[in-house]
C-alpha cells in the first residue's frame, strides 16, 4: 500500500512538472494593425543590449504571429523596439506581464 501511494505520488509530481514546463511564462501576440508596412523585427532591450530579432519571419500588415518570453524573470515593463521594411525602426515601452495582444499601429501601440 505505501508503495502504491509513493508511485502515485511520483507519478503526480512528474505530470506537474511536464505541465508547468508544458505552459508558457509570458505570451502574448503581435499584431501589425499598420496600413501597408511589413514588420521585419521585434527586439528588447534589457541588461543594457538588444536582443537578437525574435522574428522568424517578417508580419506583413493584417497579420499576427504569437511571441512568447519564455521566461518570468526581469521587469515587466520593457523597452522593445519594431524593425519595419524601409523605414526606421520605432522604439517603445510596454508591461508584458499585463498584455495578451500588442498592436503595432501606423503611429504608436495598444494592449490589450
Amino acid at each position: 500500500m505505501f508503495r502504491a501511494i509513493v508511485v502515485a505520488a511520483a507519478v503526480f509530481a512528474a505530470q506537474a512538472v511536464t505541465s508547468a514546463h508544458a505552459q508558457s511564462d509570458y505570451p502574448f501576440k503581435l499584431h501589425n494593425r499598420s496600413q501597408g508596412w511589413t514588420i521585419t523585427g521585434f527586439q528588447t532591450f534589457m541588461n543594457g543590449n538588444w536582443s537578437t530579432n525574435w522574428l522568424s519571419a517578417p508580419v506583413p500588415a493584417g497579420q499576427a504571429v504569437d511571441m512568447d518570453w519564455k521566461s518570468n524573470a526581469g521587469s515587466c515593463t520593457v523597452r522593445f523596439r519594431v524593425q519595419w521594411a524601409g523605414y526606421d525602426p520605432t522604439e517603445h515601452r510596454a508591461d508584458f506581464c499585463k498584455l495578451k495582444n500588442l498592436y503595432m499601429l501606423n503611429e504608436g501601440i495598444r494592449t490589450d
